[in-house]
């Protein structure tokens, strides 16, 4: 250790050189300021830009809101068609050079803030990106000159605002062929790394999963930082809620969906009527993560996302490698949740206060016209409720998809992590490589210990905890709307029940037309049945009329009568007829006289023939002046039907609550009861 403290081993390789120790707590000694950057440096990088300002603080938003230092443009400066390449530090002492007096590169554009050893960014059009000096030191920085390389090691991320993985082969095939991934004849970038992804879940150009392209062998020594044995694919494609500043009508071509068409992924729906409010606004985006390397990235947004200035990571977040790297990016879209969390509680707030609205105006307009406003403006509120119901499970649906994304990208990285016996002793017991799969440990990704590492798997815990308590809170809101519709459907049960005495006034204005109608219809329908029912007597005379020829015929035809066919017959056919031909004569009589009993004219025919019977003893005892009973005589008396006794007039009433005929000659049909009565 020399004079000034600092330990004479030599620096460290991640370290950037010439930068002052870590000071000393309570020490009086001013800190030392970092050399001025050689010419070289300072020309290497004169158009990049600083990300953030440097600072020598925290405050709050740094810890609760890490989206606030998230924009490092002003918004309007970057269009989709813009590529931005970002160089951060992986230096773990990088913040403690961040004391606000870092001497400034002449012609940087950040005054006052920018140096080459921060994290810095160059903007250009996508157009320019594959051939232009930039992304050369982001992919090649082994080919960088000494200066550029005693930076140390360094993370760079490409960051596109659209998702060209889905339709720009030339741009895919250009940056396979730089960063030395085309081997061995291959041509088609998209083809052999991403095959897999137009099958993830989603439509069209929106999809959401991981997809793995890794080499069998292991990565050898000689095979430096950026050499093509290094190079594999890993895709990683997250959903988040996020906002357009445009009208949003869905198509095959967007890399974007409504909240609702969430629900429905790999159909292709049409953007939903009738979602007013803030609702409409939440779309589901998607953001793609391709690790080449462990130093090298990319990033795709939709293009429909208007939060298009902001970087991956945070200034103050820590800097490993890509992997780790990848999960923290995932997570800096929280924010997103939390905004669509707020439109979510916006839009039920407004559906509280309409509730509540509806119901203290119960007692205004009594009328009907007002009655039926009302209960149109009830079941529009229902309406609301359920569509907002469904926006809920979709956000639901949302978070349960980057649960299983988070899920399946533990296991990757624990498939490639195998725990230490030291770490076992430790409390690992439950990061051991999971034997019972059948997947093997990934050589590229097993050379970066340091990456796949308990605190990277427990980080995605905690990512998965975070995704867990948002679907909690989601479901709250739920509960709090199914009361909300209780208490809705039982107010409009209630007013319905209070609107229909008005409603029955109504119906007794047109209950006489209705009456009549109704009665049309009886007597029309009555008709109709009399009708049948004389068709059917009529199959019923045939029927029984023939039932006794049918029977002789059948009996008397055994083999019985020669013109039957008998061989050895002794009946004649006029032998035949004799028994049979009366038989069928009665029964056919009767037959008649059953049916045509009741018949209008044949009743008709008995009161005319009856009564001109009856006519003179009428004459008679009409001009007989002596009172009570006179003699019987024959036209007191009926002759009942067959097999009933007679039943004089005269006769006193029959027991049983019988009734009691009337008095007179002349009297009408059904009261001329037999007697004794049956039963």
């Amino acid at each position: 250790m020399d004079s000034s403290g600092a330990s004479s081993t030599p620096p460290s390789p991640r370290s950037a050189p010439g930068s002052s120790a870590r000071p000393i707590r309570g020490s009086s000694q001013p800190s030392r300021q970092p050399p001025a950057p050689s010419p070289e440096l300072a020309d290497r990088f004169a158009d990049w830009k600083a990300v953030s300002e440097q600072r020598d603080f925290y405050d709050e938003r740094d810890c609760l809101d890490t989206s606030y230092n998230l924009v490092f443009c002003k918004p309007g400066e970057r269009t989709e068609d813009d590529v931005v390449i970002f160089d951060y530090s992986l230096d773990p002492d990088c913040l403690n050079h961040a004391d606000g007096n870092t001497p400034v590169e002449e012609g940087s554009p950040s005054s006052g803030h920018f140096s080459a050893d921060g994290d810095i960014f160059f903007q250009m059009p996508k157009n320019e990106f594959i051939e232009s000096r930039q992304f050369g030191q982001i992919i090649n920085p082994i080919k960088e000159p000494l200066p550029i390389r005693s930076r140390g090691p360094r993370l760079g991320i490409i960051d596109f605002a659209q998702c060209y993985d889905t339709h720009d082969d030339n741009l895919l095939n250009l940056m396979g062929e730089k960063l030395g991934l085309e081997r061995d004849g291959e041509t088609d970038f998209r083809g052999t790394y991403l095959q897999r992804v137009p099958t993830l879940p989603g439509h069209g150009r929106f999809r959401t999963g991981i997809s793995l392209r890794a080499p069998l062998k292991r990565p050898t020594e000689a095979s430096g930082h950026g050499s093509s044995g290094d190079r594999f694919v890993l895709f990683v494609s997250f959903p988040y809620f996020g906002r357009s500043n445009e009208e949003f009508i869905l198509s095959p071509e967007n890399e974007s969906v409504t909240l609702l068409d969430f629900k429905s992924l790999g159909a292709h729906s049409s953007d939903p009527e009738g979602e007013g409010g803030d609702i409409r606004k939440i779309l589901v985006h998607q953001a793609r993560y391709m690790i080449f390397d462990n130093y090298t990235m990319a990033t795709f947004r939709s293009k429909e996302d208007s939060t298009k200035d902001r970087v991956p990571l945070h200034p103050f977040q820590e800097r490993i490698g890509a992997f780790r790297a990848i999960v923290h990016m995932i997570a800096n879209h929280a924010d997103s949740e939390l905004w669509a969390l707020e439109k979510l509680q916006v839009s039920l707030c407004k559906l509280e206060e309409a509730i509540d609205q509806t119901i203290s105006d119960a007692e205004i307009n009594e009328d009907d016209q007002g009655i039926k406003e009302k209960q149109k403006r009830v079941r529009d509120l229902l309406t609301s409720l359920n569509t907002l119901s469904a926006s809920f499970f979709a956000t639901i649906s949302v978070a349960k998809r980057q649960i299983a994304i988070l899920q399946d990208l533990h296991s990757l990285f624990l498939t490639s992590y195998r725990t230490k016996t030291k770490d076992y002793e430790k409390g690992y017991q439950l990061r051991r490589n999971p034997f019972h799969r059948k997947a093997a440990p990934i050589p590229i990704l097993s050379e970066h210990p340091e990456q796949i590492c308990p605190d990277t798997l427990d980080t995605i815990d905690e990512v998965v905890r975070e995704k867990k308590s948002f679907i909690e809170e989601v479901k709250e809101l739920v509960q709090n709307m199914d009361i909300r519709r209780k208490i809705l459907s039982a107010f409009l049960k209630s007013d319905q029940a209070k609107s229909a005495p008005t409603e029955k006034t109504a119906q007794e204005t047109t209950s006489a037309d209705i009456v009549t109608k109704t009665q049309g219809v009886i007597e029309q329908t009555q008709a109709e049945l009399v009708q049948q029912g004389r068709t059917l007597t009529s199959f019923t005379i045939v029927t029984t009329a023939f039932l006794p020829l049918s029977f002789c015929t059948s009996f008397y035809g055994m083999q019985t009568v020669r013109e039957f066919g008998g061989k050895s017959a002794q009946l004649s056919l006029g032998k035949f007829w004799k028994p049979t031909g009366p038989i069928f004569g009665v029964v056919l009589l009767v037959t008649l006289l059953f049916i045509a009993w009741k018949r209008p004219w044949a009743i008709s025919f008995r009161s005319r023939v009856w009564g001109e019977r009856s006519k003179p003893e009428d004459i008679e005892s009409g001009g007989s002046s002596t009172p009570g009973p006179r003699a019987l005589s024959q036209a007191d008396t009926w002759a009942p039907p067959l097999g009933l006794p007679w039943l004089p007039v005269n006769q006193p009433p029959p027991p049983s609550g019988l009734p009691m005929p009337p008095s007179g000659l002349f009297r009408p049909l059904p009261y001329l009861i037999p007697w004794p009565p049956s039963g």
